[in-house]
């Protein structure tokens, strides 16, 4: 899948990344919109440090989910939904 990575300020890269596996308690959605809030742009302009790189900036996500985990109910593949924010996978 295609993700836009941070490595440093005004780097910012459109690259193909491995596709998450979906985890026990967690649901896969697909992305259709993301917000980038002043964190994300601050990080590019540099003014925030980077705590990671490459960083995948944009953590305000709305879409359906597509796939669920062994303790998630079914019925809630196809449902719109948005993120928690401040809840990552630890990976990007």
């Amino acid at each position: 899948m295609l993700a836009a990575r941070l490595y440093k300020p005004y780097d910012l890269r459109l690259e193909e990344v491995k596709e998450p596996k979906v985890k026990k308690n967690w649901v896969k959605i697909k992305v259709k919109a993301v917000g980038v809030c002043g964190t994300n742009k601050a990080f590019y302009k540099g003014t925030y440090k980077l705590f990671k790189t490459p960083l995948i900036p944009g953590h305000e996500i709305c879409r359906r989910v597509i796939e669920v985990g062994d303790n998630v109910p079914e019925n809630i593949v196809g449902k719109r939904v948005v993120t928690e924010i401040n809840i990552t996978c630890g990976k990007c």
